[in-house]
């Protein structure tokens, strides 16, 4: 009687999880793990977004039977050593949810993986990715196209001889070896939006080539006119020679290539994003990538720029990042265990290249792993009220509180990973990007979340 009486006092959304997991059937204990801890927490999101009760029953199924298979081994403390470690998130956790605040958008973003990734059958796990994405695509033909993902998968991921070149070396690193990645944006309108994300490290150690002009060659191969524009200008800015010089400053050392992303959808739709991370994280250097050194301010959108810059020193200036220098740009963590101050991350940025404009279009990262998560919170509802966003500024701490059921955000300083910024339109864009895992009480704690 007295479950009964819990059931019927569940939240809608709750119900909805719980009316998905009654028959669900997993393969394996690992499976059922992470959809008892990552089910829970999609749910309530797309709830506080204000998706509909069908989108956030759909979203929810896609959850359990396309990404949840895709995840490997459910992490637990002290066993870092029998999973594979993904570059995706500082714990290299294969799964990470961000919510566009802006637009009220969730995205799940997830490094597909499965029993023979990181093991000598596939040491790189190449094969994953393709199988994903290639199964998602057959569910939704209409929204996901793989001409662009094939195309860069091709020219950025290594092939098998250059993969027997590696593991003749050894020259590859022990975790984070993957080389690609996928996100779903869940359309509020009940349609996908699928990005893909290539890292082109190991490729370059095989072929000798650095990463950041094999992603610029990729891009060229395309044969896209339009594109060559805002491609010479990240060029110039990013580029040490001088083939490529348009007399404006260069990209100051410590600014690396860090991964290529694009929209798998029709071609004409796709864009296409080059990542970047600087080491040295100030609000010198973050202006510095906004303005691609300036160059957008001496252009036609120089007010534009102007505009964006103004509200992200706002919001730099809220979350208060510890400035310095970044030497460890993938640092040591321990599962279970939170960072210490030796272990802050580096800013990163992306910029969109888009036939409409000469300039690549700038995001920023401000990455806030390592820094009190109440702290945070707070200085984001802040920026919220700053923008009218009234209700989300009321709510924002208890809705993250709510996530992390079993945290207290005073004592976390690791559920905001970071905070992505872009101005379009004249209105500032603002995504949060948050921790797969909350406080670690124990091995087999799944609380779920209310």
């Amino acid at each position: 009687m007295a479950s009964e009486q819990q059931q019927q006092q569940q939240p809608p959304h709750r119900e909805l999880y719980e009316s998905l997991t009654r028959f669900a059937s997993f393969p394996n204990e690992h499976q059922r793990k992470w959809w008892a801890h990552t089910g829970p927490m999609l749910v309530k999101m797309l709830h506080d977004s204000g998706y509909s009760r069908p989108h956030q029953l759909s979203y929810l199924y896609l959850l359990q039977q396309a990404v949840v298979p895709t995840l490997g081994v459910f992490p637990d403390p002290g066993h870092d050593d029998e999973r594979w470690w993904s570059a995706l998130t500082p714990y290299g956790i294969p799964f990470e949810l961000s919510w566009n605040v802006s637009q009220q958008i969730v995205r799940v973003t997830f490094d597909p993986i499965d029993e023979t990734s990181g093991t000598p059958a596939d040491v790189f796990s190449r094969r994953t990715a393709a199988q994903a994405i290639e199964h998602l695509a057959r569910l939704d033909p209409q929204s996901i196209q793989l001409d662009r993902f094939r195309h860069f998968q091709r020219e950025l991921c290594i092939t098998d001889a250059e993969e027997q070149r590696l593991l003749h070396s050894g020259d590859y690193p022990a975790k984070a070896r993957g080389q690609q990645q996928l996100s779903l944006d869940l359309g509020r309108d009940g349609a996908v939006n699928a990005k893909a994300y290539f890292y082109p490290g190991r490729k370059a150690t095989a072929t000798e080539i650095p990463a950041r002009d094999l992603s610029f060659a990729a891009i060229e191969k395309l044969q896209v006119p339009e594109l060559a524009a805002p491609l010479h200008t990240l060029r110039c800015y990013l580029s040490s020679s001088t083939d490529h010089d348009d007399g404006m400053p260069k990209a100051p050392a410590g600014i690396n290539h860090m991964l290529l992303a694009c929209d798998v959808s029709a071609p004409a739709k796709s864009r296409i994003k080059y990542y970047v991370i600087d080491q040295e994280v100030s609000w010198a250097r973050t202006a510095d990538l906004w303005t691609i050194g300036g160059r957008r301010l001496a252009g036609d959108s120089s007010e534009l720029c102007q505009e964006g810059l103004d509200w992200l020193k706002q919001l730099w200036d809220l979350l208060q990042i510890p400035q310095g220098f970044r030497s460890d740009v993938w640092p040591k963590l321990v599962f279970g265990q939170p960072p210490t101050d030796a272990n802050l991350l580096t800013t990163f940025a992306n910029y969109t290249l888009s036939p409409k404009s000469r300039f690549p279009e700038p995001q920023i990262y401000l990455i806030t792993f390592g820094m009190n998560d109440l702290a945070l919170a707070k200085a984001l509802s802040e920026f919220y009220r700053r923008l009218g966003w009234e209700d989300l500024a009321r709510t924002y701490v208890e809705k993250v509180q709510s996530y992390y059921p079993g945290s207290n955000l005073s004592r976390t300083n690791f559920i905001h990973e970071g905070v992505s910024f872009s101005y379009r339109d004249s209105k500032p864009y603002l995504s949060v990007y948050y921790a797969p895992f909350g406080e670690i009480k124990s091995a087999h704690d799944e609380d779920g979340v209310a």
